[in-house]
This record gives structure tokens, C-alpha cells and sequence, in this order.
């Protein structure tokens, strides 16, 4: 996943082609197998950034999405109340943990999208953002973009989950602990 090289390849053959690979065209041990392109998006991007600008295109574009991904952790920090201080400490940890993988890879869309849907689910879940029915389109987009990049959109799929369960359990609470009926399930199924 990390070689870059393969990636471009990739994306190079998908623009000359006008198509997505459907076998194995880069490997010596598994050329001509099946292959589902699942970062398919993430090529297509690295290869119009290498072909416009080369080499500093991709960098800028690495530094984009690790920045990024910092910046909406920075904000997430913020809801809950952080000052400055806390912040920065959070910045330079998380900084600190990507730096293994900080080589640009389709992963770094995921880290980006994965920080993004946890902000907004955060942001809903405190009372600062409150549904609207443009957020079910902007979600809907949000996905297909993602599903697309990388595979790791699965990862936000299972954060969703987790949201709805735990609306889920909170609304059985009062029946559990015999204080009543249970409440209104009405969050779990808006997740």
C-alpha cells in the first residue's frame, strides 16, 4: 500500500485506458489474477498531481491531508472544551503517531474522512450541530467519495454503528433499571 510508484502506475494506466484495471498488470507472482482496484480514486489523483506539478504535487497534496487530518483533531479538542495548551499536546501526539506513516498513501484519505465523520458525529452528539436534511445528502456524498479513495470507509460505516448502539442502549436505560418505560429510539434510527 505505501508503494507510491505502484500507485501512479495505476493511475497512469487508468487514464490511458479510460478504465479501471480488472487484473493484475504490476506484480510478477500475481500478474493476470483478478484485482479489484479499491483506491482506485487515490490513483487517479496521485497520477493528474505527478503528471501537473511531479514530485511537489504529491508532497503538497501529502501535506494537505496530514495537516488536515491534525487540524479537524485540533477542532475535535476544541468541543470538548480544551484550551490551547491541551490542544497543541494533542496535535504533537497525534503528530507523533503518524509520523510511521506519514509516506503518502491512500490510507491518508481515510485518516482525513475517519477524523472528519468522528468531528461532525461529536459536534451532533453535544448539541452544537443539530441534524438537518442536507446532512443526509453531504453524508451520502461523503461516503461515495470515500468508498472510493480507500477501503477504510468501512471503519467509518462501523463508527456510525457504534453511535446508534450507544443511543440505543441509552434510550433502554430507565426499562433497565426499572425507572420507567424506555426512552425515544429516535436518535438510534436518525444514525
Amino acid at each position: 500500500n505505501p508503494d507510491i510508484w505502484w500507485h501512479l502506475s495505476a493511475g497512469r494506466w487508468m487514464a490511458r485506458h479510460l478504465a479501471l484495471p480488472r487484473t493484475d498488470f504490476l506484480s510478477h507472482t500475481m500478474a493476470g489474477a483478478k484485482w479489484v482496484d479499491f483506491e482506485w480514486g487515490a490513483q487517479l489523483i496521485y497520477h493528474g498531481l505527478y503528471s501537473s506539478f511531479g514530485a511537489r504535487g504529491l508532497l503538497a497534496l501529502k501535506l494537505l491531508l496530514l495537516g488536515a487530518t491534525v487540524w479537524t483533531s485540533v477542532r475535535l479538542l476544541a468541543l470538548y472544551g480544551l484550551g490551547p495548551s491541551a490542544r497543541g499536546l494533542g496535535a504533537l501526539l497525534l503528530c507523533a503517531a503518524i509520523l510511521p506513516v506519514s509516506d503518502l498513501r491512500p490510507d491518508n484519505f481515510s485518516l482525513l474522512f475517519f477524523n472528519v465523520l468522528l468531528f461532525r458525529l461529536e459536534a451532533h452528539r453535544l448539541g452544537l450541530e443539530p441534524p438537518h436534511r442536507r446532512t443526509w445528502a453531504a453524508a451520502g456524498l461523503f461516503f461515495a467519495v470515500w468508498a472510493n479513495l480507500h477501503l477504510a470507509f468501512l471503519y467509518g460505516l462501523l463508527l456510525i454503528a457504534i453511535y446508534a448502539g450507544a443511543e440505543g442502549v441509552q434510550a433502554l436505560l430507565p426499562l433497565v433499571y426499572g425507572r420507567g418505560k424506555a426512552g425515544s429510539r429516535r436518535d438510534c434510527r436518525r444514525y
